[in-house]
């Protein structure tokens, strides 16, 4: 499967983290809408029998990318990098063949947004109004990317061909993304077409990979690495059906890495099924694959 990147340009803040499994998640609606149920069950298919149809990366901000994990990164002052650590493009390629660069120039330590909530009143459902017994004043946790991002997110895909991919972004670039998209947070347009990034692929004498995307380890993926955790709580899109819950999800984060001996897979990770006998879609699963990085690690990463 050929890399590919796709420019995604927010333009009002956002309630749900631009993760691969949250994208993987809409885009499977607009398929199902696009393109009838057959489709999404064929992707399904896929993922379920090895054949992963295509791979999403989480949206990463900006050119940043996430530092192998596994290192002490330093900053130029020599005090240890807040974590989630990000380095660009240049620096990135260099951490991927020789793990043991602890001070790259471009390192930014913490994340690459920030708070910007807002306040939401709810309605009485018996009288329709805000200033009654039933009515209530809430806030609605939401993001907006840093400055030094360049105000859009790069989400890379792998693929044989990115065209239906790129047109269900589209469709969801009409309708938002996430969390509150029917109230305006989650909108974003696309910048111009997919265009290749071989970058990411292929390195000669890799041994290890590092992953892009949030996701949730098979049983058979290999163990000696560094890795965060981050545990979510996924759920069905929007009021779609009765029992939105899918229950607690254990994930690595981006920059986890691991060691493969081997020339490493371009995935790894699964399908998580989080059907149950009330849900309303028993084929349905929960997006956690890694999208791998072919990369050279140290023994003791």
């Amino acid at each position: 499967m050929t890399t590919w990147r796709l420019r995604l340009r927010p333009t009002s803040p956002w309630a749900t983290p631009w993760h691969a499994d949250s994208l993987f998640g809409a885009l499977a609606w607009r398929c199902a809408e696009a393109y009838r149920e057959e489709k999404l069950l064929e992707w399904i298919n896929g993922f379920q029998t090895g054949a992963p149809p295509f791979l999403l990366s989480d949206a990463l901000p900006g050119d940043w990318f996430p530092a192998p994990l596994g290192t002490a990164y330093q900053t130029r002052a020599g005090d240890k990098a807040k974590v989630p650590v990000w380095v660009r493009p240049p620096d990135f390629q260099r951490m991927l063949l020789d793990p043991g660069l602890l001070t790259p120039p471009s390192l930014s330590g913490g994340e690459k947004s920030s708070h910007a909530d807002r306040r939401q009143a709810s309605l009485d459902r018996a009288t329709d109004r805000t200033d009654t017994e039933g009515g209530a004043l809430f806030e609605v946790e939401q993001q907006i990317l840093s400055a030094d991002t360049g105000g859009f997110f790069s989400l890379y895909i792998r693929t044989e061909a990115p065209d239906i991919l790129e047109a269900l972004i589209d469709l969801l670039s009409v309708t938002g993304f996430g969390k509150k998209c029917s109230t305006g947070l989650g909108a974003f347009t696309v910048d111009g077409k997919a265009e290749p990034y071989p970058a990411l692929d292929n390195y000669a004498g890799a041994n290890g990979f590092v992953s892009l995307s949030h996701f949730v380890p098979a049983r058979t993926d290999p163990t000696q690495g560094a890795w965060r955790t981050h545990v979510s709580y996924p759920k069905y899109h929007g009021s779609s059906v009765k029992h939105p819950f899918k229950g607690r999800l254990v994930q690595l984060t981006p920059g986890s890495c691991f060691h493969t001996a081997a020339q490493p897979r371009p995935w790894y990770g699964r399908g998580v099924e989080v059907a149950r006998k009330h849900d309303e879609f028993p084929k349905a699963i929960q997006y956690g694959f890694a999208f791998a990085v072919p990369a050279i690690l140290r023994p003791e990463a």
